[in-house]
């Protein structure tokens, strides 16, 4: 996941490591298989990515990294505020 000012999330470093550190992942950044959706549980409060993720990471077996920049952002993030979309 890239930001316009040319940030990536994760790092490098991470990714290659597997480690899935707080503010350091996205939802973006990661999918899985669908026969996982029943173990986890979006929630409404902040770093609700984070935890899913992570979550995920050790209960997945067999994790595979694509390290190539498929998301660009078109801001430097909300912070989970809509301050992306027009009303």
């Amino acid at each position: 996941m890239g930001y316009p000012d040319g940030r990536l999330k994760p790092w490098m470093s991470l990714l290659f490591k597997k480690e899935i550190r707080l503010r350091h992942i996205g939802s973006p950044c990661f999918m899985f298989h669908c026969k996982y959706v029943k173990h986890v549980q979006w929630d409404a409060y902040k770093c609700a990515d984070y935890r899913i993720i992570k979550g995920l990471s050790i209960l997945i077996p067999n994790i595979k990294v694509i390290a190539k920049l498929l998301i660009l952002l078109n801001n430097s993030g909300g912070r989970g505020k809509l301050k992306d979309i027009e009303v």
